[in-house]
């Protein structure tokens, strides 16, 4: 129990009705029309309703509070109060709740907190309670002074702020900060907006930036850390703050000269008000009054939300504007947001041109990365291996970056099954470089010139590739990451893999053909020279030419293409040795009939027909 300030706040639109338990009548109980029936049942009590009377004729009317019987206290209806649990009724604490803080300001009340920075009930509350912590001996210490008071207990289960790093509940408490109005200066921003390039996908973010800025009022940039950017300012006793331009100029100018960041924390308030331009400029000092050197930090996304001051080439430009920020969907309440709001009300302008939206990872099962649950994927394993992951090396981790986390403002998998994926495309990328580099093997560019004597498929190729190249670079251009990854894969294993290199596959394959022919020759010397004249003409007039030397036909491009060849060379040669050219030239057919790719079939049925 953290409100200790009974003010009641009810629910503005329903009838309340007066129960008693006791005859003759000594207490009333007030409880909405539409709870009565639930309070009785949860309740297990018989109530005898004594009259009824509507929500606006309790506003403003005054109670005695169980806890201080000689305080008086006023009734207030409030927008977050509803009468679907418990009895319509709340106790409100002014400095303890983001709603009930609403309410305070709403009617004028003064927000005191009885709580202080330990978490622990101050003595306004009395001796009892003087020193005890709110989620601790506190609690069980007002639940006792209560226990006269209450009628009926019971567990509720309801949503309660917790820590995220200690998973232990926090305490709401007001205290006093330091703000900075950007209600003008997010109009001006929101005017800005449409300016600025997002890349997140197919969302189109710039509408819920704008929202942001302009609905936000108020930025408190004051924090209480035992490390940070100070705030300078000075403070008295009674609260009261005194800073001013001069003052914080003057810091500012210590600090560069000094070299020392810490130079705030280091010199005397009677330091600071010995230079007489500061000391006028913070206006009328009462006498007798001990000032202070104010103990706050900035808050980080002010510090941060200033980057682009830094972002100026040389001194020679006059504009602090990036090219590009990158960050997280959540940044458009954070980092995104604080350097827009900053820029404008510095400069009038904006700080970037292009806002990048990476996507936050998850693990297979759809859960968000934690330390305490185990599931956290350190990319050092990825790229290196462990016991239990394969290694996929830094391409590896940077493809499925790629893939996963650009031109997403969502959520990126990444586990086990995902990584061998990765690991599985990477490879297939890889192998076909490696064909490319061994087309390349000698040449120096002497006799590039010769490009129209190039066949129509190498031709073909060539054309293909510039295209990709073409629409790869403005996709680069526009940080589309992901489609230029998707483009790769399609690009080698279709256009490059599946209709180029499986063509020049079938011809080595008839290559190592008119090898074993030549081994028929003693059986079939007749034919020798149509059969000769009919692979030529087929290899001259539909594939480019390509070396039959074992180094340049490796191990690897065998099993890149192993579609092609079903059943293993060396059997078919003996097999055709034995039974001669018929079925030599069936076993052909049905190997290269295999294969998926139709211009590789439709070569082989136009061999075959030349043979006839």
């Amino acid at each position: 129990m953290t409100d200790t300030i009974f003010i009641i706040t009810i629910f503005d639109t329903r009838a309340y009705h007066f129960y008693s338990y006791s005859n003759p009548t000594s207490t009333f109980y007030v409880i909405a029309t539409k709870l009565i029936s639930d309070f009785q049942k949860s309740s297990e009590r018989k109530c005898r309703l004594v009259g009824t009377v509507p929500a606006e004729n309790l506003i403003g009317r005054r109670y005695r509070s169980c806890w201080h019987n000689e305080l008086a206290l006023p009734i207030y209806q409030g927008d977050h109060v509803a009468d679907t649990v418990g009895t319509g009724l709340v106790h409100t604490a002014f400095a303890h709740g983001f709603q009930d803080y609403d309410v305070a300001l709403s009617k004028g009340e003064r927000v005191e907190s009885f709580v202080d920075a330990r978490g622990c009930y101050t003595r306004h509350l009395g001796h009892d309670l003087d020193g005890k912590h709110v989620h601790g001996d506190g609690q069980k210490e007002a639940l006792r002074i209560l226990n006269h008071d209450v009628i009926h207990a019971a567990k509720h289960i309801h949503s309660y702020p917790y820590d995220w790093r200690t998973k232990k509940p926090v305490i709401i408490r007001s205290s006093e900060q330091w703000f900075i109005d950007v209600d003008e200066v997010g109009k001006r921003a929101a005017a800005m907006i449409d300016e600025i390039a997002v890349s997140a996908g197919d969302s189109d973010l710039r509408g819920a930036l704008k929202s942001l800025v302009t609905t936000r009022n108020s930025w408190c940039i004051s924090r209480q850390r035992v490390w940070g950017t100070p705030i300078p300012g000075l403070v008295d006793g009674n609260g009261g703050t005194y800073t001013s331009r001069k003052l914080i100029e003057h810091v500012a100018n210590l600090t560069r000269e000094s070299g020392n960041t810490d130079i705030w924390w280091q010199i005397d308030v009677e330091e600071i008000l010995a230079n007489e331009d500061v000391r006028k400029s913070l206006g009328d000092i009462p006498e007798g009054i001990t000032l202070t050197k104010n103990s706050d930090i900035m808050d980080v996304w002010l510090d941060s939300g200033l980057a682009w001051h830094a972002a100026k080439l040389n001194d020679m430009e006059r504009e602090h504007v990036a090219d590009v920020v990158l960050e997280g969907v959540d940044q458009f309440r954070g980092w995104f947001q604080s350097l827009l709001l900053t820029s404008v009300a510095v400069q009038n302008r904006l700080p970037y041109k292009r806002i990048i939206v990476h996507g936050f990872c998850i693990d297979e099962h759809n859960n968000k990365m934690s330390k305490s649950i185990g599931n956290v994927v350190d990319p050092t394993m990825l790229t290196d291996g462990s016991l239990k992951q394969k290694a996929i090396g830094a391409d590896g981790l940077r493809f499925w970056v790629a893939l996963s986390g650009s031109e997403n403002a969502g959520e990126s998998k990444i586990g086990p099954n995902i990584i061998e994926n990765v690991d599985k495309q990477v490879i297939a990328l890889r192998n076909g470089f490696r064909f490319m580099i061994g087309g390349c093997q000698g040449f120096t560019g002497n006799g590039f010139s010769e490009f129209p004597h190039l066949k129509t498929l190498d031709v073909d190729m060539l054309q293909n590739c510039h295209a990709f190249v073409k629409k790869s670079i403005g996709n680069y251009e526009e940080f589309k990451f992901r489609t230029v990854a998707n483009d790769l894969t399609q690009f080698v294993q279709r256009n490059f893999s599946a209709n180029y290199v499986h063509r020049k596959n079938c011809v080595s394959f008839f290559l190592q053909y008119d090898k074993h022919r030549d081994r028929l020759k003693p059986f079939i010397p007749d034919r020798r020279n149509p059969f000769q004249q009919a692979f030529d003409q087929n290899l001259d007039s539909t594939t480019p030419p390509i070396s039959d030397r074992n180094d340049d036909f490796d191990e690897m491009r065998l099993a890149a293409h192993r579609d092609i060849c079903l059943i293993p060379l060396r059997h078919v040669a003996d097999h055709l040795l034995r039974e001669h050219l018929p079925d030599f030239l069936s076993a052909v057919t049905k190997i290269t009939l295999a294969s998926p790719d139709l211009a590789v079939r439709q070569l082989a049925v136009d061999f075959m027909a030349r043979l006839a």
